[in-house]
């Protein structure tokens, strides 16, 4: 019986190694799908043999199925039936209760990517502002070329309005000595906040309903060079080394890119912002040092995607329009039930 990329949920390096494999056209003996690149499980076991081999059996409260840590590690066999991914497994592995067994990732630190990210942010914001113990890997950088996103086309970038529309030479950075602390830029370094779409740039300028705002269209001029911190596990992938202390340090290094991704997308109370953004923005300033153009991120309040570029001259504005803001719809959630008021 043979397999397809889809049974992979269509995971990109997934489907490169069936590629390199000379699959043939075919239906799929999985998931039924028809014309597909086909290819039997077994060719796929040294490679996945290698990725499992960081992963061991155990009976701790804490460890979970092989399946769960592809999906969850990398995003192999996301969003598909767990038991056919099961089945194909065993046959890839030629080990049918593999998916069965329980098991946990070999220990690479004494602490966890999570618990490195909050000793780091504590260090940068308690103790060593520019000299953090608990800094990221001196590799982290080269996980940047996985994570690289040619960008084209067209941003945007919204201001509030004070008393009258801004003009498109009043839309690019902001000058230095005006330039104040932002999630990604350190105080008095301007870059430019900008979104894929318009509403996701009004958005992430959270107006109050009468505000008006400007919207500029930039027209990216010059190919930017971006990192893509939406889902850097779908990005980076297990199959490029037959090292497996390097498989171990991807690993790690992949939650804490992660991480990073989430903390920028994050909302954040103003009263807190200064002292919340030092993380992201020590990490921005490494990417930018490494010769990047910026980083893309998911927006917490829009349905698009933002940017924060650290330069604009490949960039030229194209148009500016005015927008009044009506309404603001919000979503909330309990975070902890009250007593009853006696």
């Amino acid at each position: 019986m043979f397999c397809c990329n889809r049974c992979f949920g269509n995971n990109k390096y997934v489907d490169e190694l069936i590629e390199f494999t000379k699959a043939e056209k075919g239906t799929c003996g999985y998931c039924g799908t028809e014309l597909s690149s086909i290819i039997e499980p077994s060719k796929l076991r040294d490679r996945f043999e290698f990725l499992c081999s960081i992963y061991v059996e155990s009976n701790d409260s804490d460890a979970k199925s092989i399946i769960d840590y592809l999906v969850d590690d990398w995003e192999i066999f996301k969003n598909q039936d767990k038991l056919k991914s099961a089945q194909l497994l065993g046959h890839i592995l030629d080990d049918k209760s593999v998916a069965g067994k329980s098991f946990i990732p070999i220990a690479l630190e004494d602490t966890t990517p999570k618990e490195m990210w909050i000793k780091f942010c504590g260090d940068l914001v308690n103790k060593y502002r520019f000299f953090p113990d608990h800094k990221p890997d001196d590799k982290l950088p080269e996980l940047f070329a996985y994570l690289l996103e040619l960008l084209d086309g067209h941003v945007y970038r919204a201001r509030i309005e004070s008393n009258a529309p801004f003009k498109k030479n009043e839309m690019g950075m902001p000058p230095a000595k005006l330039s104040r602390g932002g999630r990604a830029n350190p105080v008095g370094i301007p870059y430019l906040y900008a979104a894929s779409n318009l509403d996701t740039a009004i958005a992430e300028t959270r107006p109050h309903p009468g505000n008006c705002v400007s919207v500029a269209k930039f027209k990216v001029i010059e190919e930017l060079k971006v990192v893509n911190l939406i889902s850097p596990r779908g990005m980076i992938s297990p199959f490029d080394t037959v090292d497996e202390d390097y498989l171990l340090q991807l690993r790690y290094d992949v939650e804490f890119l992660c991480h990073l991704g989430e903390v920028l997308s994050k909302p954040v109370v103003p009263d807190t912002a200064e002292m919340e953004y030092l993380p992201t923005q020590y990490l921005c300033e490494s990417i930018k040092k490494a010769s990047y153009d910026g980083v893309m991120f998911k927006s917490s309040v829009g349905n698009g995607v933002n940017y924060a570029l650290f330069g604009d001259s490949k960039l030229k504005p194209i148009s500016v329009s005015s927008h009044k803001i009506k309404r603001l719809d919000y979503t909330s959630e309990q975070k902890k039930a009250l007593s009853s008021v006696k």
